[in-house]
């Protein structure tokens, strides 16, 4: 009987995260299952990087299979943190996790990017450091 209700409890995510750079860029790699307990380590870098001043900020979201509502409230508060001068980009998210960007509102968003491979992402990189 011990096992059955040892097989309920909630597990705690694993998150492991990366702090990079990538073309001038913070880059956050992130590598496990965003959700309500792990969003928090993840929170807690992104804060870190964007209090720093910087107002744009890469999230590889290439190994993240699973993502729910508490990563998806880190996304939007990031967005309305950065916006309007800023963006925040998600770079190779699998197709589960672009699929909830998308019905979330988040893809279209003029401070949220989602860039299907690194070379996209360097080229809006690029652009955005064009002088005006």
């Amino acid at each position: 009987m011990r096992k059955m209700f040892d097989a309920l409890k909630p597990r705690a995510s694993e998150l492991r995260l990366e702090v990079d750079e990538f073309h001038g860029v913070p880059l956050l790699r992130v590598d496990g299952e965003i959700d309500h307990h792990s969003a928090r380590e993840l929170r807690t870098s992104a804060e870190a990087i964007l209090s720093r001043g910087d107002k744009r900020l890469l999230l590889d979201l290439n190994r993240v299979a699973y993502m729910d509502s508490g990563g998806m409230s880190l996304l939007f508060d990031m967005v309305r943190t950065v916006a309007p001068s800023g963006w925040i980009g998600v770079i190779m998210p699998s197709e589960n996790v672009h699929r909830l960007l998308e019905i979330t509102g988040l893809v279209g968003r003029p401070a949220f990017r989602v860039f299907a491979t690194p070379t996209e992402a360097e080229a809006a990189i690029r652009k955005d450091n064009r002088p005006s």
